[in-house]
């Protein structure tokens, strides 16, 4: 029996090696996998974050060219508020003009673009009246008539004619002249 267990010694002799060794070839083949997997993940979080950062410099950089564009909106619009102000100035300063400077500045309006027989219409704001009108010479040279209805707006006059009508009013001159004026206001303004 001795031959026998020393056969049997022998062979679970030579399991246990080989076990041992199959242990420390898994265990190495293991610690490898573990190795090239930690390698990976940190390989695979430093590209995410790159991306990542680029993704969010990309925002960042998105975001702040918007509110470069908002800014230069709000600015642009604050200066045209400014300028249409400068306008609006002008029209009430022509509302506000004395009864004198008014009708001499309504009388130059109609001698120089009424027509013969037009219709005068007065502005609702009372500065100047019917018999401030019919009394003037250039009235009674062109045979114009006075409506004794009131326009729908302040300051100025407007002409009625059988060919055409002119919106003499004060908003309408200053409208009008705005095309010609708002760079020149612009740069007195603003310097540009």
């Amino acid at each position: 029996m001795d031959k026998q267990k020393a056969i049997i010694d022998k062979i679970i002799e030579d399991a246990e090696t080989r076990a041992a060794e199959i242990i420390s070839v898994a265990n190495a083949e293991a610690e490898k996998s573990i190795a090239e997997g930690k390698s990976w993940a940190e390989s695979y979080k430093n590209e995410q974050g790159r991306i990542l950062k680029a993704a969010n410099e990309d925002k960042i950089l998105r975001r702040k060219t918007v509110a470069e564009l908002d800014v230069k909106k709000i600015v642009l619009k604050a200066k045209q508020d400014s300028i249409e102000s400068v306008f609006d100035s002008a029209y009430n300063k022509l509302c506000a003009l004395k009864k004198t400077d008014y009708l001499s500045f309504v009388v130059k309006l109609i001698e120089k673009y009424a027509e013969e027989k037009d219709t005068v219409v007065l502005s609702s704001d009372g500065v100047i009246s019917e018999t401030d009108l019919t009394s003037l010479e250039v009235v009674k040279d062109k045979k114009l008539t006075v409506s004794d209805v009131k326009g729908e707006f302040i300051g100025g006059v407007m002409l009625v004619g059988e060919i055409c009508d002119k919106d003499l009013t004060f908003k309408s001159l200053v409208n009008e002249c705005k095309p010609e004026f708002v760079s020149d206001v612009s740069k007195e303004l603003f310097g540009n």
